[in-house]
């Protein structure tokens, strides 16, 4: 049986956030702070940070949902069964499972995240790379915004299909100060324009 609540170690680690890189989860590639990795399937987190995990094939939330032995989600109700993690009975809503072996508590309903199998974690202040706790990474804000505003990034449908690039608009005008990144540009409606944008024309029908 392992059962584990927050280490107290984890208290000792300032929770600062640093630059971060793109990792893989399978040949997906992610930012650990938009994403968490469970095997090749990307989990989002939501823009305040806290994470969805894995069922199966699909995401969801722990304070909403559990994960039963049979990876199908259920809805969390006063009478859920309880759930066993290895031989560990707990209640739903309260813990999650890792690898079937393993506790981590559901806070304020929100997932607590397992680490190498020794420690749980919020990712809000932390992260996990190699089984070890670090600082919890950031994407830096663009310093100017392009042509319309294009910046790729990458998106996880939440029932577990394949990652796909996508584009996210409305740049310009970041924190209500981001310049265009070229004199040619002017920033309305939250995109980079052009100040001169080409003609079109029509084509005569023969």
């Amino acid at each position: 049986m392992k059962l584990t609540a927050l280490l107290p170690f984890v208290t000792a680690l300032l929770p600062l956030a640093v630059a971060e890189d793109l990792q893989y989860c399978g040949e997906a590639r992610f930012y650990p702070s938009k994403y968490s990795c469970f095997g090749t399937l990307l989990c989002p987190k939501t823009e305040t940070g806290e994470a969805t995990i894995a069922c199966g094939t699909a995401c969801y939330d722990a304070g909403t949902y559990y994960c039963n032995s049979n990876t199908q989600l259920q809805l969390i109700t006063p009478d859920a069964a309880v759930q066993y993690c290895g031989t560990a009975p707990y209640r739903p809503g309260e813990y999650t499972c890792w690898n079937g072996n393993f506790l981590c508590p559901v806070l304020n309903g929100e997932a607590t995240l397992a680490c190498g199998g020794t420690a749980c974690y919020n990712p809000r202040e932390y992260s996990c790379t190699d089984g070890k706790l670090g600082q919890p990474a950031e994407v830096p804000p663009p310093t100017c915004g392009g042509l319309y505003g294009a910046l790729p990034f990458l998106r996880k449908r939440i029932r577990g299909f394949a990652s796909e690039t996508d584009e996210r608009t409305a740049t310009c005008g970041y924190n209500g100060n981001l310049p265009c990144c070229s004199d040619k540009y002017f920033c309305a409606a939250s995109k980079c324009r052009p100040f001169n944008p080409p003609k079109m024309v029509k084509k005569s029908v023969l």
